[in-house]
């Protein structure tokens, strides 16, 4: 399969439905995009962006505010069409997610995944070890996105829509 082109461009309203249908179709449930809808509703998703191939959509990522500790933020979801994986474009979107975030100032970013691959984009399982969290482990990671130390000893807990999971 060749590549294609896509731009990375912000969540815009009349986008829900076509998100709904690629985050069911990338995932063997609808708990991801369940929870993509419930953080929007909440009012809990800061930064969401798609991956926008001449008007198809073939990726998403979304980054929510946590509860604690301040400043931080989760990224949960990302996804990539089946026929658009191995391309670059979940990592096109999680680093344009990373960037906004460092841009509008917030502190750190945690992620549940595979840190192996997560660890490109400065996630480590040490930097979100010092955090309780009920996903606490090896595949629990934090990317610290400033200078600033995050207050120790705090839990991770992200927004209430995560409690549905």
């Amino acid at each position: 399969m060749s590549a294609i082109d896509w731009e990375i461009r912000p969540y815009e309203e009349g986008d829900a439905e076509a998100i709904d249908t690629l985050l069911r179709a990338a995932f063997a449930t609808g708990a991801e995009a369940d929870l993509t809808a419930a953080l929007r509703t909440a009012g809990d998703a800061e930064i969401e962006f798609l991956a926008d191939a001449d008007g198809t959509l073939i990726g998403h990522v979304l980054l929510s505010r946590m509860r604690q500790p301040a400043g931080t933020l989760a990224l949960a979801p990302v996804a990539t069409s089946l026929e658009h994986r191995h391309q670059g474009v979940a990592a096109s979107l999680i680093e344009s997610a990373l960037a906004q975030a460092t841009a509008n100032d917030w502190r750190g970013v945690f992620v549940l995944g595979d840190l192996s691959y997560y660890e490109r984009f400065g996630f480590e399982s040490a930097a979100a070890a010092p955090f309780a969290s009920p996903y606490s482990g090896e595949h629990f990671g934090l990317a610290i996105l400033d200078d600033d130390e995050l207050p120790k000893g705090e839990t991770a807990q992200h927004a209430e829509s995560f409690g549905a999971l």
